[in-house]
């Protein structure tokens, strides 16, 4: 097709190189002026070329379009951007692959077979049925596709990948090197990571979702497993050192001046000593209140320590009648072997200020007066710990559970059925030091209330209900579950503890139609319509089946008692909660709880003390 534009043919003889942008449909360069001209060009030929009477581009016919696109390929020399962008792409893969037209996928096959091959030969039957290997790594297919026919790697860069992949493998079959996930011995080596459409060695069709698989995302600040169990085991470490160190300073007596044991004369406490077991105190020296023997095959003293009566498991082990355990104070004899040796300690030397199992026949009480002769400690049935002292017993007793403890609630208590609580280390911690109550231990204090309500007399009077039933709001089995269990028992008043920003108490009257909702922030708030028409709902359907709803009974009445001053941020909410529970059952509080609960102020540590140690009491009574 001839043109028009004399200009265009006189200052550009031949092509002119135009470089055009394939997404946004248009001419960008190389020059302003060039694609000015073209844009003109193109005018031109829209023009002059299709009739008018062509009321879209889309009705203009096929042999026209291709007329006038041979007219512009006459003129322009047409680079498109697209072409180029991939072209400077490719510029930057600096270990191309060499496979055939199949890709990956014929050289998979092609290393299945090689490895097939090689079995067969290696076995002694020839009509033996070879079962196939295994497909191949990505890192292997990855180097294969990058090997001359020679047998050499297309660069020096892909040959020292390829030795670092050598290198990785080795470790890993050595156990240094652990692949995990996205993280495997290719993308070790190479140091990048994938990109998310392609996957390298693995041909096409695949993306690092469909290959790896979907990748959990872990909130800011989250660490691995890994190191979880290492800050755990750390934190054990020193809580157990801070324990022993608390119970040595509580328990051991005042100094004494020093006077030489006077043993006794009888068979059975008659200790034969060698020349390796004389030793000197100094006078004031606090050496412990017992004397720590060993039978081998004589009976000889090797150190000095105490006994802790805190119940009978140690480092997670249950304790034999004949057994006690003690805290090695002052060794005296340091290489002597100790009666039940563990991973850690197997010499006297070794166990000083630990807690460690020794035979009850083997303590002997250390007498510091002239002529009193010793005392052995013969065996005697392990003393209950007082319940001063039970919070101190938790303390020993979370520092040695690794594994959650799964304690029963039994039928009759939350529901008609039994049912198990899991609570690990972190719950009773979080208890103990923070104040802070998890959905456990909250759930498992309903299994101490219910031992005060057998007590006093009221349990066909109080309900107790799960938190759990109703942690998400707008979950549609909540009504449900509330509903099932108001109408399970015949109960005055059901004590529902849940969390919602902070822990609250509510408290359903189903038979009154009162239901109290206490907020340990002092705000008196009030919840969501949705919320409350739930719990209406599921109080008027007690009321219709049991025959106690008519025209003239009112919608069930909420009241928001004044609990403390307390934040919703403080960790202590959920304690206060647990002394709502605990008072409403020992005042017996069914209806006025606005007028009886009103508090200004917070309850004193000595309250809370008392919570925490009644559910140490039940939690030590029921994992014993």
């Amino acid at each position: 097709m001839p043109t028009r534009m004399a200009k265009l043919t006189l200052r550009y003889p031949g092509k002119v190189k135009i470089l055009f942008d394939s997404r946004r449909l248009m001419a960008v360069g190389p020059k302003k002026k060039i694609s000015d001209n073209f844009r003109s060009y193109m005018g031109f030929l829209g023009r002059k070329q299709p009739s008018i009477l062509y009321k879209n581009w889309k009705n203009v016919p096929a042999n026209t379009k291709e007329l006038i696109w041979q007219a512009i390929l006459e003129k322009f020399e047409i680079f498109f951007a697209k072409r180029l962008r991939a072209q400077k792409i490719q510029s930057h893969n600096t270990c191309p692959q060499r496979t055939s037209r199949g890709g990956y996928e014929v050289l998979t096959q092609k290393i299945i077979d090689e490895k097939l091959k090689a079995r067969k030969e290696a076995a002694d039957d020839p009509s033996q049925i070879i079962p196939p290997p295994s497909p191949p790594s990505r890192h292997e297919t990855w180097k294969r596709a990058r090997i001359t026919k020679s047998g050499d790697y297309i660069n020096e860069e892909t040959s020292s990948i390829a030795a670092k992949i050598d290198a990785l493998e080795q470790e890993q079959s050595s156990g240094n090197f652990k692949p995990s996930g996205r993280s495997d011995i290719l993308a070790v080596a190479i140091g990048k990571p994938d990109h998310p459409s392609r996957v390298r060695g693995v041909g096409t069709g695949y993306t690092v979702r469909t290959y790896f698989g979907k990748q959990e995302r872990a909130a800011d600040g989250m660490v691995s497993r890994d190191e979880v169990a290492a800050i755990v085991a750390e934190m054990q470490a020193k809580l157990r050192a801070e324990m022993q160190m608390i119970l040595s300073s509580q328990s051991t007596s005042a100094a004494e001046p020093h006077t030489p044991v006077v043993l006794s004369a009888k068979g059975s406490c008659a200790v034969e000593r060698g020349e390796s077991d004389k030793h000197n105190v100094e006078d004031g020296d606090d050496i412990g209140d017992y004397e720590l023997y060993v039978e081998d095959p004589h009976k000889r003293l090797v150190a000095y320590g105490l006994i802790h009566d805190l119940g009978s498991n140690l480092h997670n082990m249950k304790m034999k009648n004949d057994e006690v355990r003690v805290s090695v104070e002052r060794v005296v004899v340091a290489d002597a072997p100790i009666p039940f040796p563990t991973e850690e300690v197997n010499k006297v030397g070794e166990a000083l200020k630990q807690f460690i199992a020794w035979p009850r026949r083997l303590v002997v009480e250390n007498i510091k007066q002239k002529g009193v002769s010793q005392r052995e400690l013969f065996p005697s049935p392990v003393v209950k710990d007082t319940e001063k002292d039970v919070l101190k017993v938790l303390w020993i007793e979370a520092a040695d559970i690794t594994k959650p403890k799964n304690c029963c609630i039994e039928a009759g208590i939350v529901s008609l059925t039994r049912a198990y609580v899991s609570i690990n280390q972190m719950d009773i911690m979080g208890l103990l030091a923070a104040g802070t109550v998890s959905v456990p231990v909250m759930k498992f204090y309903n299994k101490c209330l219910y031992n005060v309500l057998v007590s006093s007399g009221r349990a066909d009077k109080y309900g107790l209900m799960c938190p759990l039933a109703i942690q998400s709001h707008g979950n549609n089995e909540e009504m449900g579950l509330i509903r099932n269990r108001i109408g399970e028992g015949g109960f005055d008043c059901f004590l529902l503890p849940f969390y919602d920003k902070g822990w609250e108490l509510m408290a359903l009257c189903p038979k009154s139609g009162c239901i109290a909702s206490f907020c340990c922030q002092g705000k008196g708030k009030k919840h969501k319509k949705k919320f409350t028409d739930m719990i209406d709902t599921a109080i008027e359907t007690y009321q219709v089946v049991k025959g106690m709803r008519s025209n003239t009974l009112s919608k069930p009445k909420w009241v928001y008692p004044k609990c403390c001053n307390k934040d919703a941020v403080d960790p202590e909410c959920g304690l206060f909660v647990m002394r709502h529970m605990l008072e409403l059952i020992k005042l017996d509080i069914v209806n006025s709880f606005e007028q009886v609960l009103h508090m200004d102020k917070p309850y004193s540590s000595d309250d809370i003390a008392d919570v925490r140690r009644s559910w140490a009491k039940c939690f030590l009574d029921d994992i014993r």
